[in-house]
């Protein structure tokens, strides 16, 4: 019967305005029912070669990616957790100009640059969401906030395979990307109207001030620390 308790009060504590204003934005930035259609859309639409696109165009996302994971957590430390995920969000609608109106291989791997941070900041936005919700509710949370993600993905290729394959979309994949942009537009409309501030408060930005290198070097001096940190970077960039 505890055990019970205890799982009713996770999921009511997270069913809130706040923690499902950040699912709805976690949802609608992965809801792009262009992403499929990407490596066809940049060859048949903007030109490209695949060994352009192999070469010059895809490594920049992994590289980007990261080389950005370190900072983005640093940068959220310091000038907040809001304003990094805001900066996310504005990279996510300069990557959808980019795709739509940007021509060219250096752009395109401008591009992937751009995404790479926006997408290196969603860590930061899951960080985010233990200061909306009790430590006690961080495991239903996160299955929460990792749910609409994925959902959003699901949806989002469905519903870009039913209008490539059953209407004149197939023609014209560049209607895909418009979706994809108004709905990470969307997602920033949420955030601006939506996201309230944290229930729980942040770490003072007081006290990047206050560290200094040797507290760094403390704070990855521990071996199971340092492979784990690497693990992670390596995993996330393969991964990417």
């Amino acid at each position: 019967m505890d055990s019970e308790a205890v799982i009713y009060g996770s999921w009511r504590s997270i069913l809130t305005s706040r923690v499902l204003a950040l699912c709805l934005i976690g949802f609608l930035i992965n809801c792009k029912p262009s992403e499929p259609f990407l490596t066809r859309y940049l060859e048949e639409v903007k030109g490209l070669s695949s060994a352009q696109l192999a070469s010059s165009v895809w490594p920049c996302y992994t590289y980007g990616s990261t080389a950005a994971l370190l900072p983005v957590g640093l940068a959220a430390e310091r000038w907040g957790y809001q304003r990094t995920i805001a900066v996310g969000l504005a990279c996510r609608e300069m990557t959808r100009v980019l795709l739509l109106y940007g021509q060219g291989v250096s752009t395109m791997a401008v591009m992937q640059l751009v995404f790479a941070a926006a997408s290196s900041i969603d860590t930061v936005l899951f960080a985010y969401l233990y200061l909306l919700v009790e430590p006690g509710a961080f495991k239903a949370a996160t299955a929460t906030l990792h749910a609409a993600f994925h959902l959003g993905n699901i949806l989002a290729s469905l519903l870009g395979q039913m209008l490539v394959s059953h209407t004149e979309v197939g023609d014209n994949l560049t209607v895909l990307f418009y979706i994809s942009w108004g709905s990470t537009t969307a997602a920033l409309g949420v955030f601006i109207l939506c996201l309230p501030p944290p229930s729980r408060p942040a770490p003072p930005p007081e006290l990047w001030r206050l560290m200094r290198p040797t507290d760094m070097k403390s704070m990855y001096s521990g071996r199971a620390v340092q492979v784990w940190s690497l693990w992670w970077v390596l995993g996330f960039g393969g991964f990417t």
